[in-house]
């Protein structure tokens, strides 16, 4: 840093106020303007010095001397690691620029020199005289020989002390800038960390993405939709008109599954099975006429088919080949990725569609919605009509549809079942038929049969895990 700085900056404030020292933006910019931006370094260090520590701290001393100067230079150089000599002329310009130090100190401190204020005080003197006369006794003492001596031992502890003052600053100063450059380091590597973490992060939800997305293009080339899980009130409340005793109300939460947009068609059971029992032929009506045994042997050999778990397993079966089963022992693998029946809660589930009312139509259901009392006399093709909002057809009416749960044992003496049983331990049925009443399709209407029973009215729709 030249003088023509220091004096420049001196010309500046005096021309431009003090204040604006006390905003360092507002003084560099000024000052690059006035100056051409011959000084662009300078300013940087000095708007640096401005807003520092050390220069709060001269604003706040009380007694500002040169040692008090110098042990500001020596604090602003360890902190920014600036040339000492830099910082000296930055210092001592500022207090000149407050007031705080008269142009002689200054000037003496800009040459490297201390001003040392000449105080006429008799005391003083008198003090400086004494000392002058003990310190020649002292001296007259030694010869001129081991004066040299001295000085010379005094000369060469004073450049050692100061080689290993300059030897020292040195290396803390390196080991500064390792430590600043180590934590740099760190920082960069913890950041590039994250990112790499993050990448990784996005791959794998892309691909889990993928998979979904190539899972349900499979689903819907096999017929199936997916139903996000949730929590429904299954059941009906006790004011729903037709209601009866066993549709208990209760809160109820469902995982997400796949669920056939149809029943299972005559074409479809005909490919699998080799047989069609249907009364009412057509390819694309809805096979009947099965038993809950015939839609469990279905789901097993249509996982085979298409090379996957199948979710349930016969054992104990009566009579032990060949159909019809009378009875028999299944048990449900639940992780299997193969076909099954849906569970009585899934069902009302998929067919309430997120409606509370007593049908996914609304509190009312008209002949023109659903095949229901008669109206064909028989069964209908499953897209005959419209589906409900997660796009399943024909949840309301033309055939019961097997559920894997157990109806339980009732007495029906007093009660109106859909299925006329009597007593006895049953295998679920909802959704009513083509014979059946409107009261009789709403959500929550249970049926139910022995799972050997066998009727023009009775089908099946297949579910597959989400996962």
């Amino acid at each position: 840093m030249q003088k023509t700085f220091i004096s420049l900056i001196i010309e500046f404030v005096e021309e431009n106020g003090r204040k604006i020292l006390e905003n360092p933006d507002r003084f560099k910019s000024l000052f690059l303007d006035f100056s051409q931006n011959q000084y662009k370094a300078e300013v940087q260090i000095f708007c640096q010095f401005l807003a520092s520590p050390q220069a709060q701290e001269i604003r706040q001393s009380s007694d500002v001397d040169e040692l008090f100067l110098k042990g500001v230079a020596d604090r602003f150089h360890q902190a920014y690691l600036f040339k000492e000599d830099i910082c000296k002329q930055i210092i001592f310009a500022y207090v000149q620029f407050l007031g705080l130090v008269d142009k002689k100190v200054f000037e003496a401190g800009l040459k490297g020199e201390v001003a040392k204020p000449k105080i006429k005080i008799d005391k003083q003197k008198d003090k400086k005289k004494k000392e002058k006369v003990i310190e020649d006794k002292i001296v007259s003492n030694f010869s001129k020989k081991n004066k040299k001596i001295i000085l010379i031992a005094v000369a060469i502890i004073a450049v050692i002390g100061f080689s290993i003052f300059g030897v020292n600053k040195s290396i803390e100063t390196q080991q500064q800038r390792v430590a600043i450059e180590a934590q740099r380091q760190r920082e960069a590597e913890i950041q590039r960390q994250k990112e790499l973490e993050e990448e990784q992060r996005q791959r794998e939800e892309e691909a889990r993405i993928q998979r979904e997305l190539e899972i349900r293009r499979q689903m819907e080339a096999a017929g199936l939709v997916f139903i996000q899980g949730g929590t429904f009130m299954m059941g009906s409340p006790i004011s729903e008109s037709g209601r009866i005793e066993n549709e208990i109300q209760r809160q109820v939460t469902v995982s997400s599954f796949n669920m056939g947009k149809f029943t299972v068609t005559q074409k479809e059971y005909q490919e699998v099975m080799g047989v069609n029992p249907s009364h009412f032929r057509s390819e694309n009506f809805p096979v009947e006429q099965v038993t809950w045994f015939d839609a469990i042997e279905y789901c097993i050999r249509r996982s085979q088919r298409e090379g996957l778990t199948p979710a349930y397993t016969i054992t104990n079966r009566v009579p032990a080949t060949g159909h019809p089963i009378t009875s028999a022992t299944v048990t449900w693998n639940r992780n299997a990725n193969g076909y099954r029946l849906p569970t009585e809660a899934e069902w009302e589930y998929a067919c309430r569609a997120g409606t509370t009312t007593a049908y996914n139509t609304g509190n009312n259901i008209t002949t023109s919605q659903a095949n229901f009392s008669y109206s064909f006399g028989r069964t209908t093709p499953i897209r005959n009509y419209f589906p409900n909002v997660f796009g399943l057809y024909d949840m309301h009416g033309n055939v019961w549809e097997w559920c894997w749960d157990w109806y339980g044992f009732y007495s029906f003496e007093n009660t109106t079942d859909p299925m006329g049983a009597s007593s006895g331990y049953f295998r679920v049925l909802r959704g009513g038929s083509f014979q059946i009443s409107a009261a009789n399709l709403r959500s929550a209407c249970r049926g139910g049969n022995t799972p050997s029973a066998r009727g023009f009215s009775s089908g099946f729709r297949i579910v597959r895990n989400a996962n």
